[in-house]
């Protein structure tokens, strides 16, 4: 079998994270390379997955307070205090 050497920059945090990646899983980069490659050659739909690190809780903490502070927020929750004053 033929082979060639490719270069490219990456950065290096991101090249210190997949060899740590690799590693765990009994590989090394140049193997992660060539199956990304197999991969990508080979399959008809290329797909990515995207992670993002989102802090759901403050996401809703936000936007729960920023209800309640509205104006609306305040009226309902007024209306909401009358009607549970009313069945005590």
């Amino acid at each position: 079998m033929q082979s060639t050497q490719i270069n490219f920059r990456i950065p290096i945090k991101l090249k210190q994270q997949a060899q740590k990646k690799a590693k765990n899983l009994d590989m090394n980069l140049s193997g992660v390379v060539k199956l990304f490659l197999e991969k990508f050659t080979y399959e008809d739909v290329f797909e990515t997955q995207t992670q993002h690190n989102i802090k759901w809780e403050k996401v809703f903490d936000q936007g729960v307070k920023g209800y309640f502070m509205s104006e609306k927020g305040k009226k309902n929750a007024r209306i909401i205090d009358e009607l549970l004053s009313d069945v005590r």
